[in-house]
């Protein structure tokens, strides 16, 4: 497989970002362009949304494919699941990942692109955190995590409050890799809008952290 041609990035805050056009189905082949832009252009651009999305490599293996501008473009197995997860049904989604948006084949780029990572999660419009598939006990958390109807915003008990998920539950969600790498915890600090995202369901950042937070305090735990 031939290298894919990066064109080069010209401004000081120049950036790519993945335009992912949107899929008939969940299972269609992925596909999309790179767009060489910069973060300034980015800050002003009030009619196109960009997502930074955080996950974990996991093997350096790349058995999957992205049509990048008509050229396959071998990706990591967490990248490909990401991407067709997040895909939208009716628009092009504008994404900013790295294994793509940067040329790791050139170390000059690659550097320079690391020291602007913080304008890039703390610019995007928000970040996905992808965590890989979603179970049965993790659909639970992200049910039990989801806002209350307004007629029922407040529960009468702990119980009420954790909504029933279990502590293998919990362990399902806080297990998945993306909580045992250091370094992704800066991109999730520096999000404007962080999102929490297994196959395709996703919830926000706080929503997960509230639920929790209220079983920390309570003298209740999760049941087993």
């Amino acid at each position: 497989m031939s290298a894919y041609q990066y064109e080069p990035l010209s401004a000081p805050d120049s950036i790519r970002l993945l335009l992912e056009p949107f899929a008939s189905s969940h299972d269609d082949i992925l596909r999309g362009s790179l767009l060489n832009t910069t973060l300034w252009e980015c800050d002003y651009d009030l009619i196109d949304n960009s997502t930074a999305l955080s996950y974990v490599w996991g093997s350096g293996e790349k058995p999957c494919q992205i049509l990048l501008d008509g050229q396959a473009f071998a990706i990591t197995r967490s990248l490909h699941d990401a991407l067709r997860d997040m895909r939208d049904g009716t628009r092009v989604r504008r994404v900013w990942a790295d294994a793509l948006c940067i040329n790791q084949l050139d170390i000059p780029e690659r550097n320079g692109q690391v020291a602007l990572m913080r304008r890039i999660y703390s610019g995007a419009n928000n970040t996905v955190i992808y965590l890989g598939d979603l179970t049965v006990h993790v659909s639970g958390v992200f049910t039990a995590a989801s806002p209350r109807p307004p007629h029922n915003s407040a529960p009468a008990t702990a119980e009420d409050a954790s909504g029933g998920v279990t502590a293998v539950a919990v362990r399902d969600l806080l297990s998945r890799p993306w909580f045992k790498r250091v370094w992704v915890f800066q991109e999730l600090v520096l999000s404007r809008d962080p999102w929490v995202q297994c196959g395709r369901s996703r919830i926000r950042w706080n929503d997960i952290c509230r639920l929790l937070l209220v079983n920390v305090g309570s003298q209740t735990p999760f049941p087993g």
